[in-house]
């Protein structure tokens, strides 16, 4: 009798939980408007229609887009910047929550023809990321462009913080570089910067993070159609991210990097070249 009512309280808190996120998607898809939009070229720090945002876009071999990965705004204007880039060319979706091991997957269930019921399974999605924040994205790259995986595999983490050689390169591994990732990665954990116990612990995260910046622009560079990476804002940071391994490969392929705004200090020429910000803010 204890575990039917066990049972039952689960099953109508999975639920709620259901109900309470197709409810937070709902009101955020209603918020999702062209007139809502405010996008700010960082370099002249002046705003533009989105049609000329696209337009800028669609001369780049790569736009690196990045999003705060709980934002359901973000999410969407994933998916509307992916539709409008399709209007136009095939491109590659590529994504940081899909490591480069599940390619063969991915490939597989393309050439099977799975269908989009089955798809979470067949690419064995990793559960740390919520399937349904990526689902429209996923599947647009699945049955409309290229889907790829651009992040490490687990067992790969695990090898660069059980020790592995420091990577190479000339604007991507710089000290100001790692310092810089460092602190962030401090104050995202929490963690005290001065502290000498953690150094080590910090150290390896700041590795494991220019593993997979370079593990992206690897990805990037080497894909045959024009890409598209979706991954985090600190990954797509033109101070510290992807764009500095994008260089180091000396590749010529041009790309912009377009930050899915927070707030207007995101409008920073160092970081970013676009900031896409997709509701008005309080003081206007």
């Amino acid at each position: 009798m204890v575990i039917m009512k066990n049972i039952f309280l689960l099953s109508f808190l999975a639920l709620v939980f259901m109900a309470c996120s197709v409810s937070k998607v709902a009101s955020a898809r209603a918020e999702f408007k062209d007139e809502n939009f405010i996008i700010y070229e960082s370099l002249t720090q002046k705003q533009i229609n989105f049609e000329a945002f696209m337009n800028e876009l669609l001369k780049q071999d790569i736009i690196l887009l990045g999003e705060k990965h709980d934002e359901v705004l973000h999410h969407l204007a994933e998916e509307r910047l992916a539709k409008e880039l399709l209007k136009h060319k095939k491109i590659n979706i590529a994504m940081e929550m899909i490591s480069t091991d599940k390619q063969s997957l991915i490939d597989k269930a393309k050439a099977e023809g799975v269908s989009a019921d089955k798809l979470q399974t067949a690419i064995d999605w990793d559960k740390r990321w919520n399937y349904e924040d990526y689902k429209d994205v996923v599947e647009l790259g699945f049955y409309e462009a290229r889907l790829s995986g651009a992040n490490l595999s687990k067992a790969e983490i695990s090898t660069i913080h059980k020790g592995a050689m420091p990577l190479n390169g000339v604007l991507s591994t710089t000290k100001e570089v790692k310092n810089n990732i460092k602190k962030i990665i401090a104050y995202n954990h929490k963690v005290d910067l001065n502290d000498s116990a953690q150094s080590a612990m910090l150290d390896s995260f700041v590795e494991a993070q220019q593993y997979k910046d370079r593990r992206m622009a690897d990805v990037l560079v080497h894909s045959h159609e024009p890409a598209l990476l979706v991954a985090g804002r600190y990954h797509v940071d033109k101070s510290i991210g992807v764009p500095l391994h994008i260089k180091d490969f000396k590749s010529k392929k041009k790309f912009a990097v377009v930050m899915l705004g927070v707030d207007k200090s995101d409008i920073n020429a160092s970081t970013a070249d676009f900031v896409w910000f997709l509701k008005p803010f309080k003081d206007q």
